[in-house]
């Protein structure tokens, strides 16, 4: 077919057809970077009904180890938004003191062991942060959800998201039975609800396949058909966490648009490294004029060129060219031409510097900015100074990792802590810390007396970086000004933690006072 009429044919119907390869094409196209066969090649669309992800998980997440920039990225996003820890906190609508303390205690000692000891080798912090990593290398994450026979959640494990395919859907709907918190009670409420359940499948090694349940199914799911069975190897949960497509059932990971500037610029780091052991240009060249090159020596120029200026121990060889005088002039009497030597320097032939150094840099930028993270944030830090450095670390911190950081709890709080029936607590993930302590104080100094107690107790453990903690309701209503002046009391709590801390800020303000009084007697 011409040229002509290729073109023809792609305008028909009034528009007009690019021809541009798809990311998989791209993938196809490039050396594969293992060998490792899919095992689920042959088991898609099968009776099973495996989906066929649009592109190769595993090659996804190898694709990390060729990128000069990924992995620093997606390090970045697991260590701000997953690895500060957790804190339980009171639910928003509780405002009053809790009534039943001990059943409190009781839910929070439940949660902290399954968060503490999530596995024999690990807590949820270390989990969640793997989890992260294979969310933003392939655009999905599982976790494994164990319960012991009593049917509680006991144990939490990640399931390596290169291993696992989804199943299409149930063709018929299950009733099932979804808690809700009723805000106005505080208690769990149970909705009747239906569903069209899909289920996981992982292959770890060989052809041996086990299946998994989406969490909330209420069947007993058979760990090896994926049928739905009365008794014997049930299949556990899994809690699915993906980055949206529109138009897959998988999650894609962010940087995927950038894909063509990651193999180009690991492609120009090879040209690089090929240079030391392939370069053709010696630094220095050795001439004779007045003679003729013999059959030897272009034989011995072939194999220097060849040999004997490859590699770094030869990086500075000499090339040396030899000649014969010309043979006696026909006429009598004429002297024969000398023969002369010349040293001509060509290093300014040879490459001083990285080639494609702008290309690369410019898609280093490109990847990063897929993640929305700051320079600072994978080392690039030349740039910035102290200022800039926290407008930097304030702006990823509410753009980027607070939102992802929310929309975890909601699904660990939607999920985990409804099927627990907690209602005294919710999860939070902790975040870093962005605000100057020294502003913060200048900031509360002017109006401390008007400042709630609780509100200061919050602001000190922001300042230490340690979760806030049980802080009475009462406090909240208690102005320090109020405390000091002896208009207000403490409640009658013991020797409880907050008020230890009340009386230390106390004896804090009587020692400043005395402090004050000195230095201004010692000026008059």
């Amino acid at each position: 077919m011409t040229e002509t009429k290729k073109r023809k044919k792609a305008r028909e119907g009034g528009r007009m057809v690019l021809n541009i390869r798809t990311i998989g094409q791209i993938l196809k196209a490039e050396e594969p970077v293992s060998r490792i066969q899919d095992p689920f090649s042959d088991l898609y669309g099968g009776r099973d009904a495996i989906i066929s992800p649009p592109y190769s998980p595993l090659q996804l997440a190898q694709m990390v180890e060729i990128s000069d920039i990924l992995q620093q990225c997606i390090s970045a996003m697991a260590t701000n938004v997953d690895g500060f820890g957790y804190e339980l906190i009171r639910p928003e609508f509780m405002k009053e003191e809790v009534t039943d303390q001990k059943e409190a205690q009781k839910e929070k000692k439940r949660l902290e062991g399954l968060f503490d000891y999530c596995n024999p080798t690990e807590n949820f912090t270390i989990l969640r942060q793997k989890l992260r990593v294979d969310l933003e290398s392939t655009g999905n994450g599982y976790i494994e959800v164990v319960r012991n026979r009593g049917g509680e959640v006991s144990e939490l494990y990640l399931l390596p998201a290169y291993t696992v395919r989804m199943t299409q859907t149930d063709k018929e709907w299950t009733p099932f039975t979804q808690r809700v918190l009723d805000p106005e009670t505080g208690q769990y409420v149970e909705v009747s609800r239906k569903k069209k359940f899909r289920r996981y499948v992982q292959i770890l090694s060989g052809n041996k396949k086990v299946f998994f349940k989406e969490f909330g199914d209420p069947r007993v799911i058979s760990a090896k058909t994926g049928g739905e069975i009365q008794g014997g190897d049930a299949a556990n949960e899994v809690l699915v966490f993906k980055i949206y497509s529109p138009y897959s059932v998988y999650g894609l990971p962010r940087w995927l648009g950038t894909l063509l500037g990651l193999i180009g610029s690991r492609k120009a780091e090879e040209i690089n490294y090929l240079y030391f052991d392939n370069k053709t240009i010696p630094p220095l060249v050795i001439t004779v004029s007045g003679g003729a090159l013999t059959g030897e020596t272009i034989d011995k120029l072939e194999d220097t060129i060849n040999k004997q200026i490859r590699g770094t121990r030869n990086f500075h060889s000499a090339l040396i060219l030899e000649a014969v005088p010309h043979s006696a002039s026909i006429i009598e009497g004429e002297k024969v031409t000398p023969v002369r030597i010349e040293v001509k320097p060509l290093t300014q032939f040879i490459q001083k510097d990285a080639l494609f150094g702008q290309y690369r840099k410019d898609n280093s930028a490109a990847i990063r900015s897929t993640f929305r993270l700051p320079p600072l944030y994978v080392g690039k830090a030349e740039d910035y100074t102290r200022a800039t450095a926290m407008e930097s670390a304030r702006v990823a911190e509410e753009q980027v990792f607070e939102p992802e950081r929310r929309a975890f709890d909601y699904a660990i709080n939607r999920t985990l802590l409804a099927d627990m029936e907690i209602n005294y607590w919710r999860f939070k993930s902790l975040g870093g810390k962005t605000s100057d302590d020294a502003d913060i104080v200048k900031g509360m100094a002017g109006v401390k007396e008007a400042i709630p107690i609780g509100i200061i107790l919050e602001a000190v453990a922001d300042m230490r970086n340690v979760p806030v903690g049980d802080i009475p309701q009462e406090l909240y209503h208690i102005p320090l000004g109020a405390l000091m002046s002896g208009m207000a009391e403490l409640p009658e709590w013991g020797e409880e933690a907050t008020e230890k801390s009340v009386r230390y800020l106390m004896k804090v303000r009587e020692r400043l006072t005395s402090y004050i009084e000195k230095r201004r007697k010692s000026e008059e």
